[in-house]
């Protein structure tokens, strides 16, 4: 509507104001500052981005306003503070990236998702406040990307994931604090930052963020062969804590490791940790008083060609096997249970992912068109298709006459 207005510098919106169009206001690089008003529910995609001029934007009689779309105000380099009202649910992807003035954020407590990159390249940012009682329970991928004077940040309880590379390069960050319900950090969330560096030029082996693994050193990884059940000792006895998670893809693709005895006190097995470890043969989660693994994420042992033993505690908690855990695992068998073996699938499990054994040992010596068991599951049928049709939903009736040909001449 008001695309590229070069020299307007103020509009005052009425109260009986519901809807905006998207890209509204975009590149009205003279506009001053903007006050949403009472009755608007959302801010639609590219609303103000570019509007480099914009210092204020006032969310205080926004009463209604629940969602900020993908880049609704990205690069408005002008604006200093952002402090949003409480009716603010979403704000999504890019919505004030790359807003280089930008110096302090103050949430609302009922904001339930921050999408990707929304405040990336927010270089002056010092300052980000969530509520004690935040309703927010995850951070999507480089949501603080780049964000080179941030220097403190206290996540909120509640918050059960920090995707990938959500504080990368946040070349100042050095006090980070998790709360205890993090489930999942995603791959390299804190590379790059303060925090990171310092913890890696303390240590030998591993790089920690409060009772999280979320990396390792250079020479760990390229020539350790084995990872013992009290590798974490040395940190938990000097920080006086449990390590109960590891990040998403912190051994994916060592070289030479062959074995794992999980530490006992590991809760949450990221996505990928140990996928693409060709020399991997064995990994046990076993302890003598229960051991704590509760899950196993996607991919996390995917194309592990040598492993051929894993055992998981037949008394312990685990729940559940993500998609794509052991896909490709071509040498994994099931082996007998005796009474001091572990399992593969513990009695405990109420879930296993899509294709979590899929091209495994298991599926593959299996008869065609055989129930493909684990333990006490059906995790698969020996002719069922690969990851490409997940399910028929998904697939064009070219598709689906297709693969009922190809059946056909598998029969005959």
């Amino acid at each position: 509507a008001f695309y590229n207005c070069s020299k307007l510098e103020k509009v005052v919106f009425p109260k009986s104001l519901l809807s905006m169009g998207e890209a509204a206001f975009q590149s009205c690089v003279s506009l001053k500052g903007v006050a949403i008003p009472k009755n608007l529910t959302e801010i639609p995609k590219n609303a103000f981005a570019y509007c480099k001029q914009i210092e204020t934007v006032n969310f205080e009689k926004a009463e209604k306003l629940k969602y900020i779309r993908e880049a609704a105000f990205a690069r408005c380099e002008s604006v200093k503070s952002l402090v949003f009202n409480s009716s603010l649910l979403t704000i999504e992807a890019n919505a004030f990236a790359y807003e280089t003035s930008l110096e302090s954020v103050k949430f609302n407590a009922n904001l339930e998702a921050i999408g990707e990159s929304a405040f990336i390249n927010a270089t002056s940012l010092t300052q980000i406040v969530f509520p004690e009682n935040s309703s927010l329970t995850e951070l999507g991928s480089a949501v603080f990307g780049n964000d080179a004077s941030l220097k403190e940040v206290t996540l909120p309880e509640g918050l059960e994931k920090v995707s990938s590379q959500c504080f990368a390069n946040c070349s100042s960050l050095e006090k980070i604090s998790l709360p205890s319900t993090i489930t999942g950090i995603g791959t390299n969330a804190f590379a790059n930052t303060a925090a990171y560096k310092k913890a890696s030029e303390n240590s030998n082996d591993f790089i920690f963020i409060d009772n999280w693994l979320i990396g390792c050193v250079k020479d760990y990884y390229n020539n350790t062969v084995k990872i013992e059940k009290n590798a974490f000792s040395a940190y938990e006895t000097e920080n006086k804590t449990k390590v109960v998670g590891i990040a998403d893809s912190v051994f994916a693709g060592m070289p030479l490791l062959e074995e794992v005895d999980l530490p006992a006190s590991v809760v949450y097995l990221g996505d990928s940790v140990f996928s693409g470890c060709k020399a991997l043969k064995r990994f046990s989660a076993k302890d003598d008083a229960g051991h704590s693994l509760k899950v196993v994420g996607k991919g996390t042992f995917v194309s592990c060609e040598k492993l051929n033993d894993v055992q998981f505690d037949k008394k312990g908690k685990l729940e559940t096997i993500g998609s794509y855990a052991f896909y490709g695992c071509e040498s994994l068998i099931q082996k007998t249970n005796t009474a001091t073996r572990g399992m593969l699938i513990p009695t405990t499990v109420k879930k296993v992912g899509t294709f979590a054994f899929k091209d495994t040992g298991i599926w593959k010596s299996a008869k065609t068109d055989d129930m493909i068991y684990v333990d006490n599951w059906i995790v698969g049928w020996s002719a069922q298709l690969g990851a490409q049709y997940e399910s028929v939903e998904d697939m064009t009736e070219e598709e689906i006459e297709a693969l009922e040909d190809e059946e056909q001449k598998e029969k005959i």
